[in-house]
């Protein structure tokens, strides 16, 4: 994530270089258009990963949801069995 953001800051200040030059007539319309290209190309790779990583924590908060359910079934069964235990000893 940080590493796209880097990338995406480089980017912008490429791109508002490139505007610069471009108004002063300096750089041409195509080098403008690639630059406006790649900005525009990280911003949506960055919006991706950020996508990306809150999926991913949304999906561990549900396994860890999962999970509890499971360990409070596993005590409730293993209860279960010690009172079964006991009863049958008697």
């Amino acid at each position: 994530m940080e590493k796209a953001k880097a990338d995406l800051e480089q980017k912008r200040l490429d791109w508002e270089r490139a505007q610069s030059l471009y108004k002063d007539g300096i750089l041409a319309k195509q080098d403008y258009d690639a630059k406006k290209a790649a900005y525009d190309s990280d911003v949506a790779s960055l919006n991706q990963t950020v996508a990306a990583l809150n999926q991913a924590k949304a999906q561990t908060d549900s396994a860890r949801g999962r999970l509890q359910t499971q360990v409070a079934t596993l005590r409730s069964n293993q209860d279960l069995l010690n009172k079964t235990i006991r009863h049958s000893a008697l």
